[in-house]
């Protein structure tokens, strides 16, 4: 083979690597693993509020023209119109089919691995960016968001679509990047009521971008449209709720007046043992001390991402990479509110307990800031291969080699590839196939009153006839089994006082008739 032929080979080969390492390629082949893996290792329905209580307002909303009961009914789950709307489509589409309450936690967590994968990207360079979505997709909360309806979920997704779109404002100076990474803001507040903590960070940085070496009015200029643009969105949405609820205030109106009953949940908690439904700090030193709290009541991982994040947003304020400021900047902030915002003092209460789900966005940042710092300093000590005895190995190849092994590894560690979806499923038929023959639908009883009303709610939610009440007690019948008798809890009665040809849920959520 001539020289000119080999360097021709060379060439094509280089020209294949690079169309397959383009963005559009790269985006196309992150999304398609993301929906895949997504699909492949789904949770079972969550038992907790957000996710079957949301399902079924909008199911409420679809049949009955009106949410929740009692009728008119309006909670802070519902007024999460950011993640209700996707809800009220998808139920709209499937006819309410509980197998489509996946389908927004799987597109959303997809989308929130692609601009993971695009801000880390626009904050340095491909490989550290491929590492980064590799890195989200198959970081364990964005998998439980990936599975189930939580405001978070929805919340980070916006959140990161918005950081993403401030950044490219930053490097054009468009308008409408701006003007959409505000609306992208409110969608996130919109899902979640703390996207305000991020606020103070994004102001800086559009002050940042926008300062021109002094103050004057094209200094604010940015800051102010983005600010117009948020406010009249939250106008809007006073305005619609006001008017839907008939609140004064609308959804904020709803929120505040909603805090009564959030503290009789608490009392009610705090009663029954839970002392650390919000957490109290009794001493300035004790609240100064609060991010001490996270390794105490999240897991270990997830608390060290939180105040890791903080101690490396720290340094990124010194370094010359201006983009890794700006998101230190922005996350800076965001982590003092979220640890140090409090309703009192003496002692200090915070305003949410708190639960590993509630920090997800944060979780998120810093591992873009983690991964990207990492290559950036790498970069910058010039290392691009590492010796192996007489070879050099490319470090993009090392990155790519512990890629494949980690996607090897994360889905054949999973036994049960897609049974929630069919479990779902197969539980829906067997609903519909016991109405059709009128057959009571019971469910086994256990010890565990609270254990039981989890499983209610949740049929009530997915199966259960909106025309029943949702919270009204439920009917129990004793049944002889083998000389021993046993308690079923009557889900549906279906027009039937006898129990032959029952419908039981297994302690799994599966249905299996009785015979």
């Amino acid at each position: 083979m001539s020289i000119k032929t080999k360097k021709n080979i060379a060439v094509n080969r280089l020209s294949l690597a690079q169309r397959l390492c383009s963005t559009p390629i790269l985006l196309l082949i992150i999304t398609i693993v993301s929906l895949i893996l997504r699909t492949l290792t789904v949770g079972y329905l969550d038992s907790t509020g957000d996710a079957y209580m949301i399902w079924r307002a909008c199911r409420e909303l679809i049949e009955q023209g009106t949410p929740f009961s009692p009728p008119g009914v309006w909670d802070h789950r519902m007024l999460r119109w950011a993640l209700s709307i996707p809800m009220l489509i998808s139920q709209q589409i499937t006819n309410s089919h509980p197998g489509s309450y996946y389908l927004w936690p799987i597109v959303s967590s997809t989308i929130t691995t692609v601009f993971s994968f695009l801000l880390a990207k626009k904050l340095t360079t491909t490989i550290p960016a491929l590492f980064v979505a590799v890195t989200v997709m198959l970081y364990p909360m964005i998998q439980y968001h990936g599975s189930q309806i939580m405001p978070l979920g929805t919340g980070v997704m916006f959140t990161l679509i918005a950081i993403y779109c401030l950044f490219c404002w930053l490097d054009r100076k468009s308008w409408l990047l701006l003007i959409l990474s505000s609306i992208m803001m409110f969608c996130a507040y919109g899902a979640k009521i703390t996207a305000f903590f991020f606020l103070p960070g994004i102001f800086i940085v559009i002050l940042k971008g926008s300062y021109n070496g002094k103050w004057n009015f094209k200094t604010f200029k940015p800051l102010a449209i983005f600010c117009l643009v948020f406010l009249v969105l939250f106008i809007i949405e006073c305005v619609v709720f006001q008017n839907i609820t008939t609140v004064t205030g609308g959804r904020f109106g709803c929120l505040l007046n909603g805090q009564g009953d959030l503290e009789v949940r608490t009392q009610y908690l705090e009663q029954r043992g839970h002392v650390e439904w919000r957490s109290q700090a009794e001493t300035l030193k004790e609240y100064l001390l609060y991010f001490m709290a996270y390794h105490k009541y999240v897991p270990s991982v997830n608390a060290w991402l939180l105040n890791g994040g903080i101690l490396l947003s720290f340094v990124l304020l010194m370094i010359k990479n201006h983009k890794l400021r700006e998101m230190a900047i922005i996350y800076i902030p965001a982590y003092l509110i979220f640890t140090y915002a409090v309703l009192g003092t003496y002692p200090f209460v915070k305003p949410e307990r708190i639960i590993s789900r509630y920090y997800t966005v944060c979780y998120v940042m810093s591992i873009i800031m983690a991964l990207c710092t990492l290559f950036y300093l790498w970069g910058k000590m010039n290392i691009k291969t590492i010796s192996l005895k007489t070879k050099n190995i490319s470090l993009g190849n090392i990155v790519i080699l512990i890629t494949a092994v980690s996607l090897f590894l994360y889905v054949t560690e999973k036994p049960k590839y897609g049974q929630n979806i069919s479990i779902t499923q197969e539980n829906y038929a067997k609903v519909l196939q016991a109405r059709r023959e009128m057959a009571p639908i019971l469910m086994r009883s256990t010890d565990d009153q609270k254990h039981d009303w989890k499983y209610i709610k949740r049929y009530r939610a997915f199966y259960g006839k909106t025309t029943e009440g949702f919270y009204s007690p439920p009917m129990a019948v004793k049944v002889n089994e083998n000389g021993k008798e046993v308690v079923y809890i009557v889900l549906e009665t279906n027009n039937s006082t006898t129990i032959q040809k029952a419908l039981i849920v297994s302690d799994n959520g599966r249905f299996v008739f009785k015979s």
